[in-house]
């Protein structure tokens, strides 16, 4: 079980991230608990880089702090995009098996 907090675990070294399977083994951890640690820890102050490769550092960088911070924006806001796009309602039904063929599964029930 993890002792201290997550920044304790996390490298200060860009050139050497923590990977998220380093990270979990050595607090116990699944990745989500984790995730929601590094978020509590961003909340109290810590600068905590998310690498897209999916590793994590510690930055005493205002620069590569800010360099994030921006990066996760514009991800935010592609997101927001995509989801802008998408309709409330899930379309009619599609058959994915071809015009006119049924399911090769049995019915709920039919089994």
């Amino acid at each position: 079980m993890m002792k201290g907090h997550i920044e304790d675990y996390i490298s200060r070294e860009r050139e050497n991230p923590t990977s998220k399977k380093v990270l979990t083994a050595q607090t116990g951890l699944n990745e989500r608990a984790a995730r929601s640690h590094i978020a509590e820890a961003r909340r109290r102050g810590v600068p905590i880089i998310g690498l897209l490769s999916g590793g994590y550092y510690v930055t005493e960088s205002p620069e590569e702090w800010k360099a994030f911070v921006e990066q996760e924006r514009r991800r935010a806001v592609a997101t927001f995009k995509r989801l802008a796009i998408l309709p409330e309602e899930a379309p009619d039904q599609i058959n994915l098996f071809g015009a006119g063929a049924s399911s090769p599964l049995p019915e709920h029930g039919q089994e």
